[in-house]
């Protein structure tokens, strides 16, 4: 076990170069018997420690509830993100805020150009007017009762434009430009409610808002195995400092006599 944790020791600090590791021992005052010994020391100890540890105790269910109440409240505290080392991973214990919308993306630059014989610098304006024009005329007909979804699949050009305009729900701080303006107008209106049009660069945006999902916590029942996970590493954690308190005070009253 020693020599295995020696070599890992070589492969993860010094890249499996034991020249490297070699000098840097002497640096420290070892070489290769001294540090092995040193390594053994470490796993007898870790043995040691380990034979300390109480059985596992059953986790009743107030326990679960208080631990979890207890990372609800550390969650609220620090307004972060929790996360916590557990063997199956990361535990992610909150359910981010999300939007659900339809979108109908207009481009000016793809409606083409009514007179072919417009300069360029013309036939730009006039497409950005185009667009406007088109983008109020979908509104109207929006609030008169048309289907929003019919209407993005004929006018749209953005790339959900097949599916009727509609986005999967997204984190509003993960949508990218330019549709991040749509994070804020999103906050403005209620599901069923249309926002638009609204101009970001060369795109003029109506959208719907199809739900508005809260930053919420996960209910106990879908996180409950890694509350009880987290339980199980907090009592291996205090009694690993108790048992190490022990030790340095018993080497504390051996070195005294």
């Amino acid at each position: 076990l020693a020599e295995a944790e020696v070599r890992k020791v070589v492969s993860s600090e010094f890249g499996g170069d034991d020249a490297k590791a070699e000098e840097a021992l002497k640096e420290m005052g070892m070489d290769w018997r001294s540090f092995k010994e040193h390594q053994k020391r470490i796993i007898l100890s870790r043995f040691f420690v380990a034979s300390q540890l109480p059985r596992a105790r059953p986790i009743t269910y107030s326990q679960l509830l208080d631990r979890y109440n207890e990372m609800k409240d550390e969650y609220n505290e620090t307004k972060d993100e929790p996360q916590w080392d557990t063997p199956r991973g990361i535990l992610f214990f909150v359910r981010p805020a999300t939007v659900t919308f339809r979108l109908i993306d207009i481009e000016a630059a793809k409606l083409e150009a009514t007179d072919p014989n417009q300069s360029q610098l013309s036939t730009g304006h006039l497409t950005v007017e185009r667009a406007r024009k088109l983008a109020d005329e979908l509104v109207k007909r929006i609030r008169a009762g048309e289907d929003f979804g019919e209407l993005a699949k004929q006018y749209s050009h953005g790339y959900r434009q097949s599916f009727g305009g509609l986005w999967k729900p997204r984190k509003p701080e993960n949508l990218e430009k330019p549709y991040d303006i749509l994070a804020a107008e999103a906050e403005k209106i209620e599901p069923g409610q249309i926002a638009g049009p609204i101009e970001a660069g060369e795109h003029i945006f109506i959208m719907k808002l199809e739900e508005r999902q809260a930053r919420s916590f996960k209910p106990l029942r879908e996180v409950q195995r890694e509350v009880e996970t987290k339980i199980m590493l907090d009592r291996q954690k205090q009694a690993r400092e108790e048992i190490m308190a022990k030790l340095v005070q018993q080497a504390a009253i051996g070195n005294k006599g």
